[in-house]
């Protein structure tokens, strides 16, 4: 619907800029056009007629919000928040808050007749949400309205939630998607007669379609009023606008984009067979424009195109025997498993297996096999293990998992590497062998997944420590001012104080699931790598993110997906764990920031961390480990000379957007024991970051509390603290008793 506007209200300048706009696209593009695809039939009549007859509308999609879980707890909670009481009538404006610059979306007229209903009745409340500056918000707020200016994506399932009656003056719409998105979350709806809302809308039924300010005035006062009126309009709105829903959208445009490629389907192929005599042929847009108002236009299922006898010999018949019903295997399955195998994308799991426990990879396994989500295969890659338990889970397992070997080690980058050219899912779940999953985690992965912008390419689950079961080992992954990797949440005590979907920086290999599409080769960098093969062991995931993080994509937590990782696993019982840990820690964090980093925190990274490795040099302990990391920089040193051009040329975001992910965090975890951190202070931040989500005043007394405590001797005499604390907090759960014991 772009370019067609109307220009009611617009200074002169605009006008004329909008009336060349709409000429000019008539005249270029929309010529050269094979099809116009309009989201209204509204539109479709405002096109010249030689376009309209190659055009056809579809409509858009509203239940972008399908996997948003919305209680009535939260509605309430939200209302509350904005000084709604449950008594008030709560109407809601979605648009753009500017009050002159945009005059035809009608919010001043609106905010008009909603002074005119408050004086009237003053539980009748009008809230404006969308974009706006500062400016826009202090004005609506002084006109006495609500205004919540950039409210983010997620917050928009609540805020429908919490409206009554959705409400809009705009003079000009194309389609109106809040419209739409309103009756998804069945709120009546109260518009003007323009443009498309006699399509979405049905006038009595789902809402009411009026002519002038009086009467959009009157029909507020008569929902207000009329409780069982708007939850019956409310009803009808759910039911109603299932015609809009994104799968109808999708495959109308799939056949559309067939007919001008000239592609048929199996399902196509395999219908036509089956279409009676008879059938009449699909419409032409002219003819889809005589239909009812408001209804969508019949479809029939896309055929190939028609061949004579004479035309056979140039493009091959589909022959009967040939046409084999491959759409989800429906000779083996019913339709409905057939449906849901189609609809549910694969997830290919990749575990990179180096010596195993056989314990520890079956539970692994088995917490895998026995997800609720099934559409899932499992691929182990074996980096030249020297012990026999890849050959005993390959017989236990057999049809369940796919194993490659490798005859060397090639580290955990290049393992994944070649593991991603062994699978086919839409996609990738990297995990390592010592992590056991919860048995909805991946299907919640997959849901939070498909309800994200696309800007998202990659989830991180909430990882808890095995052995203490109540501890977060990470909720996502950040890096500091000094480019070291940090986990978020990492040895606090689990208290849902993470359990907000969050954007972070990045995943942990742990357990990361990502979009294939950002795995194949090119994506990410010049090379057919999606992971940097040079790092060996450590910081290969934060290369990853970092490169897609500078590229403009973005990660978020799903803190609803739950696993365990025995952390430190795999170098508990090894003599040299330590140096092997700091060893590639420390070269790795270099390769990261002289790849990666702005030229100012490349030369600051670098110079610190060969400052202190000389230093190393004159350590007993530490004197081997320093040479060793300082000569393989040296040596590595060329090849991320012909990376770095190319990242910075492709750079999209400044270091200070990727480093501001550490902000607020903090390390809880003893790396030397393999235990959390016992403190006041992990309380303190738990309790902060639960005020700051729930705005409960009882966190707010505890956070006052703890930091009275951090500011007197006694948090340094224990027993008093403790049982100051055990008093203080005394019906909290017995997580937290247990932690001030062991303070």
């Amino acid at each position: 619907d772009h370019g067609i506007i109307t220009g009611v209200g617009l200074p002169l300048k605009r006008r004329v800029f909008l009336k060349y706009q709409q000429v000019s696209q008539n005249l270029s593009y929309f010529r050269s056009a094979k099809r116009v695809v309009c989201v209204s039939e509204y539109l479709i009549r405002q096109l010249p007629e030689y376009i309209r007859k190659k055009a056809t509308f579809i409509y858009n999609g509203i239940d972008h919000y399908a996997y948003s879980r919305i209680n009535e707890d939260s509605v309430k909670r939200y209302r509350s928040q904005l000084g709604v009481a449950d008594e008030d009538i709560l109407l809601l404006y979605v648009g753009r808050l500017n009050l002159t610059n945009q005059p035809y979306k009608g919010l001043a007229e609106l905010v008009s007749i909603y002074q005119q209903v408050n004086f009237a009745n003053e539980k009748v409340k009008l809230l404006a949400v969308g974009y706006g500056s500062r400016n826009d918000s202090e004005l609506l707020k002084n006109q006495g309205v609500l205004c919540l200016p950039n409210a983010s994506e997620e917050e928009m399932p609540v805020i429908y939630s919490a409206s009554d009656i959705y409400t809009t003056c705009s003079q000009w719409e194309g389609f109106d998607l809040p419209v739409g998105e309103a009756q998804y979350f069945k709120k009546p709806a109260i518009c003007y007669s323009i443009g498309a809302h006699p399509e979405i809308l049905e006038n009595g039924k789902t809402g009411f379609i009026v002519k002038d300010r009086d009467e959009f005035a009157e029909k507020i006062k008569l929902l207000a009023a009329d409780k069982k009126m708007r939850i019956q309009m409310g009803e009808n709105a759910g039911e109603f606008i299932k015609k809009f829903y994104w799968q109808n959208s999708i495959e109308q445009y799939d056949a559309e984009i067939r007919k001008i490629l000239k592609i048929a389907t199996d399902i196509a192929i395999i219908e036509e067979k089956t279409v009676p005599e008879g059938t009449p042929p699909e419409q032409p847009a002219e003819q889809q424009l005589k239909q009812p108002t408001g209804q969508p236009p019949e479809r029939q299922p896309e055929r190939p195109p028609e061949r004579s006898v004479e035309s056979s010999e140039e493009k091959p018949v589909t022959k009967p025997e040939d046409m084999q019903i491959r759409t989800f295997e429906a000779e083996s399955m019913t339709s409905i498993e057939a449906m849901e195998k189609g609809l549910k994308k694969k997830v290919s799991v990749i575990i990179v297996n180096y010596n195993a426990s056989l314990p520890c990879m079956r539970e692994c396994l088995d917490s895998l096999n026995n997800q609720s989500y099934k559409n899932m295969e499992i691929v182990i890659f074996d980096n030249a293990s020297q012990n026999s338990t890849i050959d005993i889970m390959e017989k236990q397992y057999t049809g369940r998992i796919k194993i490659i070997r490798s005859d060397k080690n090639l580290g955990l980058g290049e393992a994944i590497n070649q593991a991603l050219k062994e699978t086919d899912g839409e996609y990738i779940f990297i995990s390592n062998f010592d992590v056991t999953y919860d048995k909805i985690a991946v299907e919640e992965l997959v849901d939070s997944m498909s309800g994200l912008e696309s800007r998202y390419i990659g989830l991180a689950p909430k990882i808890k420590l095995y052995y203490q079961r109540e501890y977060i080992e990470s909720v996502g992954t950040y890096i500091d001012n000094n480019f070291y990797l940090g986990y978020n949440g990492i040895g606090q005590l689990d208290l849902d104080q993470y359990n907000k979907p969050e954007d972070v920086f990045g995943l942990s290999f742990t357990s990361a699931f990502i979009k294939r599409d950002y795995l194949c080769p090119g994506t990410m960098s010049l090379t057919d790598k999606p992971i940097d093969p040079t790092f060996f062991l450590y910081y290969e995931d934060i290369d990853f993110c970092y490169r897609a993080n500078l590229l403009g994509y973005s990660f978020k937590s799903c803190p609803s997906a739950i696993c365990y990782h025995k952390y430190a696993f795999s170098f508990r019982d090894e003599a040299t764990a330590f140096v092997t840990k700091y060893y590639y820690q420390k070269l790795n964090a270099m390769k990261l920031a002289y790849k990666n980093a702005e030229s100012s925190n490349m030369k600051r990274v670098i110079k610190n961390e060969l400052g202190i490795q000389r230093q190393n040099l004159k350590d007993k302990n530490l004197k081997a480990v320093a040479k060793k990391i300082i000569k393989d920089w040296r040596a590595g040193k060329n090849n991320l000379k012909k990376q770095r051009p190319y990242i910075q040329i492709t750079r999209q975001v400044g270091d200070g957007e990727i480093i501001k992910y550490s902000w607020g965090e903090q390390n809880f975890f003893d790396i030397v024991s393999n235990e959390p951190v016992y403190c006041l202070q992990s309380l303190l931040l738990t309790y902060k970051r639960l005020f700051v989500i729930t705005g409960s005043r009882k966190y707010e007394e505890y956070i006052g509390y703890l930091q009275a405590l951090e500011d007197t001797r006694f948090k340094i005499e224990k027993q008093h603290l403790k049982n100051f604390l055990h008093g203080k907090l005394e019906y909290e759960p017995a997580s937290i008793h247990n932690l001030i014991d062991r303070i």
